[in-house]
């Protein structure tokens, strides 16, 4: 069964409203305690379940159409992390650019808590020193967003833009968009853009989900890895 980038943007906001009400409650029944199983949760709940019912309502063949039985080619590989390492000086560029953008004081305030929890979070998991904490940080912070919101935003939306024969670039730019819109962080938003069309543009080029899924992890796990070093 096919459906078109509007019904299938719709479909997938509809799927993401209902799982956010199911993790609304279920944060309730486990409390604020357990900030690792509430992260887990959310990302599989939020992004990875909502994809997996669009793919079995929508798409043929699982793997074929995810992705995710082509590996993808080594010179694909090195061709987009070296533009992801390019790209990067645009991202630092354009989060102190968003510094001077007059949001509203509201969101201003939102954002900066969103990114203080973030942060306080992952000192605390990496306080201790041991090496589970640091595996924990890893899988809450690099590896399920890496894998939960690649299937959503790449595997998912930017492929039914494609598969309804919206322009390539146009394609990526709004998954990009709406990947960087969902973390609700004014001051990432362009550079979070910017990274999500790089993976999105590793997506098109390489037919293969794994290699954003692999430069969404490695861009996470340097972030863990730099509060890790400075504690």
């Amino acid at each position: 069964m096919k459906i078109n980038w509007i019904g299938g943007t719709i479909l997938l906001t509809l799927f993401c409203l209902i799982s956010l009400l199911c993790i609304g409650t279920m944060t309730t029944m486990l409390g604020n305690e357990n900030e690792i199983m509430l992260l887990t949760v959310t990302q599989i709940g939020m992004w990875l379940i909502p994809a997996l019912i669009f793919v079995w309502l929508f798409y043929d063949n699982f793997y074929d159409d995810l992705k995710l039985k082509n590996f993808g080619k080594r010179k694909d590989y090195m061709l987009f992390f070296l533009l992801y390492l390019v790209a990067i000086p645009f991202v630092y560029l354009f989060k102190e650019i968003s510094e001077f953008i007059p949001f509203s004081e509201s969101w201003i305030e939102y954002s900066r808590n969103t990114e203080t929890k973030t942060k306080e979070l992952v000192l605390r998991l990496l306080s201790e020193g041991k090496l589970k904490n640091l595996m924990a940080a890893l899988l809450v912070m690099a590896v399920l967003p890496a894998i939960c919101e690649e299937v959503f935003f790449r595997g998912v939306v930017l492929n039914n833009f494609i598969k309804s024969n919206v322009n390539i670039h146009l394609s990526v730019w709004i998954s990009a968009i709406l990947f960087s819109a969902v973390h609700l962080e004014v001051f990432g938003f362009l550079s979070r853009a910017i990274l999500g069309a790089v993976f999105g543009y590793a997506f098109v080029r390489s037919k293969s989900l794994w290699i954003p899924i692999i430069l969404h992890f490695l861009n996470n796990a340097v972030l863990v890895f730099g509060y890790y070093w400075s504690l």
